[in-house]
């Protein structure tokens, strides 16, 4: 369905200490925007976490 309207996105990035091979938050946001932009994309927010698992739960 488009509307004619352009989408509106948000940006959710993760940096785990754990991983040798992480990419930097700042390129993960750049590649990002890169994309929206491409697309025509309104990135309208940006979540970063810095060292936090995406395996382990979080307490209750």
């Amino acid at each position: 369905m488009n509307t004619g309207k352009p989408l509106r996105v948000a940006i959710y990035t993760r940096l785990s200490q754990a991983a040798e091979e992480s990419v930097s938050i700042a390129r993960q946001i750049e590649a990002c925007e890169a994309i929206a932009k491409a697309r025509g994309w309104t990135v309208v927010q940006t979540q970063a976490e810095e060292d936090v698992s995406g395996s382990k739960k979080s307490p209750k």
